[in-house]
């Protein structure tokens, strides 16, 4: 099955021009149950879901939450070293930074569902300023996972033993939350990402900083296709640009529709039916003529290396702001083109 972009050109086009991180007060409520922090890799039993989440097309009813940043449905993910190289055909997950986690040695990990309208109107609130056509949705229930300031595995000299670390060294943290949200039809997956400052384990061939090993895998797998569907940065070490990228508009959010057999950004959804009508129409396929070569965007410059943490923002002036609203005009005009515009254009290539 030919799948769609995770990065769209126009999606490429708005993150570019947004000058705000995502900061932690901003996350969804990070209490929650936690994970034991006297344990290194393995996972929860299956957490019984309050509302049927569908996941590419089938209703998910458990969750399983991962200490090495996998949230999946079928089964408990305990691998702390991904493989890049295929999906799982026997799970269902999201990964939103699969790597080997060791909260015995700093931070937490914690799980919650709500269904409090506080937490749902942040959802809405949410969707609406990256999916405006969905603002008469209304989620009915979320569940969240934060994983506040984990670091990575990393060995203890012993003499003899070549390739370790001091306890002692300096040692980077990741912040980071997965969401899933929904109105008991469609689903959404919301990631937030404060800062990334490793990437791998030692026991995935980092080194002492948990750099330059097998690194995180990102994306979403399906679970019968053989295709993983990656974010931006997956398995290389380009993931630490997670926190200044973004399909959704703001740096460090992620944000994607995921009920439908194809995984839908921001960019390349679809309105959603009005109630009047009882089948949506089939998106025309583009002409079978061959993929042109995907344009080259410049991403979101990387702040220097300072820890990969989102820098407190200043004011935006006048002038620039007056240049950013108008450029929103611009990109709102392109959204409402015609479907057949929208299927040949760029945010439509294949891998």
């Amino acid at each position: 099955m030919a799948l769609i972009s995770l990065f769209p050109f126009f999606g490429l086009l708005i993150s570019a021009q947004v000058v705000k991180c995502i900061q932690r007060e901003n996350f969804f409520n990070t209490s929650g149950i936690f994970l034991n922090n006297t344990k290194d890799d393995g996972s929860t039993d299956a957490i019984p879901l309050k509302e049927n989440f569908k996941f590419f097309g089938t209703d998910q009813s458990n969750a399983f939450v991962s200490y090495n940043g996998v949230l999946s449905f079928i089964k408990g993910v305990i691998d702390f070293t991904a493989n890049c190289t295929h999906a799982d055909r026997n799970n269902k997950f999201v990964a939103p930074f699969w790597a080997d986690i060791d909260i015995r040695r700093n931070g937490n990990i914690t799980y919650r569902q709500s269904e409090e309208q506080v937490d749902i109107d942040q959802a809405n609130l949410r969707l609406v300023t990256s999916f405006p056509k969905y603002s008469r949705l209304q989620m009915k229930w979320i569940f969240t996972v934060t994983y506040k300031d984990v670091s990575y595995h990393k060995r203890q000299s012993r003499t003899g033993v070549t390739n370790t670390c001091d306890l002692g060294d300096d040692t980077g943290v990741n912040t980071f939350q997965v969401t899933l949200t929904t109105d008991g039809i469609h689903s959404f997956v919301i990631l937030y990402y404060e800062k990334i400052q490793w990437t791998s384990g030692m026991a995935s061939g980092g080194d002492c900083t948990g750099n330059n090993g097998k690194a995180a895998k990102v994306g979403f797998d399906m679970g019968d296709v053989d295709e993983f569907l990656p974010i931006e940065g997956s398995c290389t070490n380009e993931v630490k640009n997670l926190p200044f990228t973004s399909n959704a508009g703001e740096a460090g959010v992620w944000i994607w529709r995921v009920d439908d057999i194809e995984l839908k950004s921001p960019l390349n959804d679809f309105p959603i039916p009005s109630e009047e009508t009882e089948v949506e129409q089939p998106i025309p396929e583009p002409p079978n003529h061959e993929t042109p070569e995907t344009p080259t965007i410049d991403p979101i410059p990387t702040p220097p290396e300072s820890g990969h943490q989102c820098p407190p923002q200043n004011p935006i002036p006048p002038c620039r702001q007056l240049i950013i609203d108008i450029i929103d005009v611009i990109i709102e005009f392109v959204r409402e083109f015609p479907r057949t515009c929208l299927v040949n254009s760029p945010s439509h290539l294949q891998f």
